[in-house]
């Protein structure tokens, strides 16, 4: 059988989505008869290739008590600190002519509640990127004399991995500069399963997403004062802009 064998390893597929590649992909294969053949074969995004042993990899063999041969496969983080999708498959043939790969693990069987090693596709992604916020109805540091109403657009885009949530801040202040004070207001828009009721505080954001992506709109009411808008836009994997 071939299974994950640390945590670090774990919280990548767990997670899919991952900024960080601090630790080595640590995988574990135990076999009662010895592997005479085996291969580790990677895929970023489209391009796949095979890994190469004792550079991009290293193996160690063990023998335990009841005479099982346990394999661990080590990647290193080199080969996966890039931003993109991956996918890595083990696979291997012993002396009996038995065949084992990780390709076989499926992620149905994960989805059964089950956390158990060696459940899991070794599949996540990398991504380091922010999104960009995108605002057209009004200018930064300018000042609308005419005390009108305004009505904005927030276009949040993440070419990556896509935008998870929107948090949007308001403030109102006789300074320009801003202030220290907590936000008058606060809503962030987030998506909901479908088993899951819409909190007014935070507006269902697939009612804001169409064909071109997402767009929301925003009213600001007419005010002696200066108005303050911080827009932070979050991606699955923790990355953040602020506007």
């Amino acid at each position: 059988s071939i299974g994950i064998s640390n945590s670090p390893t774990m919280t990548y597929i767990r997670r899919y989505f991952n900024r960080e590649t601090k630790d080595p992909l640590v995988i574990r294969e135990i076999n009662p008869s010895p592997v005479e053949e085996y291969s580790v074969t990677m895929r970023k995004d489209s391009v796949q290739r095979v890994l190469q042993p004792g550079r991009e990899y290293k193996r160690t063999v063990e023998l335990d008590e009841e005479g099982k041969h346990s394999y661990l496969y080590e990647i290193a983080c080199p080969v996966f600190e890039k931003e993109g999708n991956y996918s890595f498959v083990i696979s291997s043939r012993d002396s009996a002519g038995n065949e084992n790969s990780t390709a076989q693990v499926m992620q149905e069987e994960a989805a059964g509640g089950r956390l158990s090693v060696g459940l899991f596709p070794i599949a996540f992604c990398i991504d380091r990127t922010p999104p960009v916020n995108r605002i057209t109805g009004i200018r930064s540091d300018v000042q609308y004399v005419r005390g009108d109403e305004l009505e904005i657009s927030i276009f949040p885009e993440d070419a990556q991995t896509g935008v998870e949530s929107v948090e949007l801040r308001f403030w109102k202040s006789p300074f320009a500069a801003g202030t220290d004070a907590a936000p008058e207001k606060i809503l962030k828009y987030r998506y909901y399963g479908e088993k899951e009721t819409p909190d007014p505080v935070h507006p269902d954001l697939g009612l804001y997403t169409g064909e071109k992506g997402i767009e929301i709109p925003v009213h600001l009411d007419g005010s002696d004062q200066w108005q303050i808008l911080e827009i932070i836009t979050t991606d699955p994997a923790g990355n953040e802009s602020r506007d």
